[in-house]
């Protein structure tokens, strides 16, 4: 039967015949998700599963994991003919969407990111996986103050142009999308049951300008406003006139105002589109689960697309004795990283006060 071959272990102890699944693994959401029901019939001879909440869980088809983590709800329902159980929880990476970030010292000196990184994730009893070399040094990285693991992580990777994503042990991965150097696999469209395209130039613009705006004092001791700009940053593909002005958030200076500009362009770029194909089963067509993070080949002749796409998200269900999975696929632009200012990495000094603002007297024009 499909979903016998679709089990959950709780303590040591599988559990098969769930009559409804929803596993949803994607790169847009940190931790993966899982909900599963079983049905059967009443009987006073008949005991429930004692699945309770907080149980440590693993999903998995066949012999390929898919999550590996807690069950964060279990809800039982009882009727005059039958009993119904639903367990559903989160990859071991929930915590760290949950939890605050804590570390004796609250800053790093002269660390890698996956040092970094590994030191967050330790007392959860996880470990950091760099699918992609990154053996530059970070000068400093500091916690702010109440933000989660997930969000240090986040601001952390952002630096080095990486992504944190949830693997299927539940651990963390390091992957830079767009220096992708692995296989990449040709989607077999002819097989899915149905597909679906979707492309949005609400958000894309023409032409990109960037702006930032610095306090500076002048030599004359008055305050004064340093402007930066930069224009001609283009989107070949936007046809008519569509500008964009934007100002930074923190002061920049021109370098950071283009790659700013870049980052902006290439990502709405990459989020444009958006490819859905509903395929039958789970496994891709190397013989794995699809997979967040794998780049296919998609030559779709119906949709008119001949090009790498990245995988974004996996969505597998089972429904009415159906095993399916959706999958949706956009542009690997569309997960490049911006690279924050300094000011923004290293939000707090060694001693773990703010950083002071300081300002250079500036000749004033007369």
């Amino acid at each position: 039967m499909i979903d016998e071959q679709i089990s959950l272990t709780v303590d040591g102890k599988l559990y098969v015949s769930w009559v409804e699944v929803n596993i949803e693994r994607s790169l847009d959401r940190f931790a993966h998700s899982f909900r599963l029901t079983y049905i059967d019939r009443w009987s006073d001879h008949v005991e429930p599963w004692p699945i309770r909440t907080g149980a440590a869980c693993q999903v998995k088809f066949g012999k390929h994991i898919l999550v590996t983590g807690y069950v964060d709800v279990a809800t039982f329902t009882v009727d005059a003919k039958s009993w119904t159980l639903t367990a559903a929880g989160r990859s071991k990476t929930g915590d760290l969407v949950d939890c605050s970030a804590i570390h004796k010292g609250g800053a790093w000196d002269n660390k890698t990111a996956k040092q970094i990184a590994e030191d967050l994730v330790a007392p959860f009893g996880l470990t950091v996986a760099q699918q992609t070399p990154d053996p530059e040094v970070l000068p400093r990285f500091a916690i702010m103050e109440g933000e989660s693991v997930h969000d240090a992580l986040d601001r952390l990777v952002k630096n080095r142009g990486f992504l944190c994503h949830t693997l299927a042990d539940g651990n963390v991965g390091m992957l830079q999308l767009l220096q992708f150097v692995g296989d990449v696999y040709h989607l077999p469209v002819d097989e899915a049951i149905d597909r679906d395209f979707s492309e949005d130039m609400q958000e894309r613009f023409s032409e990109y300008r960037l702006r930032s705006q610095t306090s500076a004092v002048a030599t004359n001791g008055d305050p004064v406003t340093v402007t930066r700009k930069v224009d001609g940053i283009t989107d070949p593909e936007v046809k008519r006139y569509r500008p964009l002005v934007i100002v930074a958030d923190t002061a920049s200076d021109r370098k950071q105002l283009e790659r700013r500009g870049t980052w902006e362009r290439n990502v709405r770029a990459g989020r444009s589109i958006r490819v859905q194909y509903t395929m039958p089963g789970i496994l891709d067509e190397r013989g794995f689960p699809w997979t967040p993070g794998d780049h296919h080949h998609v030559k779709d002749d119906v949709l008119g697309i001949d090009e790498r796409l990245l995988l974004v998200s996996a969505t597998i269900e089972v429904s009415e004795r159906q095993l399916i999975t959706k999958i949706e696929l956009t542009r690997p632009q569309a997960f490049s990283l911006l690279e924050w200012p300094d000011s923004i990495l290293n939000p707090v000094t060694k001693a773990g006060r703010p950083k002071a603002k300081r300002t250079k007297p500036i000749r004033q024009q007369r």
